[in-house]
């Protein structure tokens, strides 16, 4: 057996109730999350939402990556006096939930895209929106689909965070895809990027907790992930902590 010297990225699956060729549900999910981690230097591999696999794949992976989707998280997650929750609910909010909660107590090396960022707020202790746009009070368009193919807003890179010392800028321009978003920190969490109109485009694991690498991106830095872009850096440095 050839012994595999790349570190193994686990990456959670999306989920569709039907798809086209059949009714049965589907794992669905872009294959550029993979190519990715592919070019980043890891070995990335699609987990499902087997309950009695969860702790088999966790033993294999060297770390998680969650990727973005559209689904409700745990009410008790959003702010006060939030209603209906614009996504539906679907069983991959458990798995992601699992895996990211093993991931800070095991001090597994964890990357939260979009969707990601948002369940590893909750996790955290931190409070969502449903609505960034209306809870900001903001214009800059967050939700806009062809946004995610062109960089159209600036993110502050907070200073002597992972983030920073991962992107080495203090600026830096991005696409942007999310409906929902992170409204309050918690106390083991800390902000390390925001956008021009305050809205939390990035967190981390608090310092104190001694993680070494549990970072929530809510922009899709996937979308420019070749040498040379700065957003590579942030993969090409979750695949370095995943080696160990």
């Amino acid at each position: 057996m050839v012994k595999v010297t790349k570190p193994l990225i686990g990456i959670t699956l999306d989920w569709e109730k039907e798809g086209s060729f059949s009714t049965r549900p589907h794992y669905a999910l872009r294959t550029h999350y993979f190519d990715a981690v592919e070019r980043a230097g890891g070995l990335p591999v699609g987990i499902p939402y087997n309950e009695d696999l969860r702790e088999d794949y966790l033993n294999l992976v060297d770390g998680i990556l969650i990727p973005g989707g559209t689904m409700a998280k745990p009410m008790e997650w959003y702010e006060e006096g939030t209603g209906k929750l614009p996504y539906p609910e679907m069983p991959r909010c458990d798995s992601d939930i699992w895996f990211t909660e093993q991931c800070i107590a095991r001090n597994i090396p964890f990357l939260g895209i979009c969707e990601g960022m948002q369940v590893l707020a909750g996790v955290l202790g931190c409070k969502l929106t449903a609505d960034v746009q209306k809870s900001f009070n903001t214009d800059l368009k967050h939700h806009n689909s062809p946004q995610t193919e062109e960089r159209v807003h600036d993110v502050t890179i907070i200073d002597r965070t992972l983030l920073a010392s991962i992107l080495r800028t203090d600026k830096l321009k991005t696409n942007t895809l999310h409906r929902e978003g992170v409204r309050e920190i918690s106390d083991h969490a800390i902000v390390c990027a925001k956008a021009e109109d305050g809205v939390i485009e990035a967190i981390e694991a608090h310092p104190e907790m001694g993680h070494p690498f549990a970072l929530g991106i809510e922009w899709h830095p996937e979308y420019f992930a070749e040498e040379g872009e700065p957003d590579f850096n942030i993969l090409t440095a979750f695949v370095r902590a995943c080696h160990g």
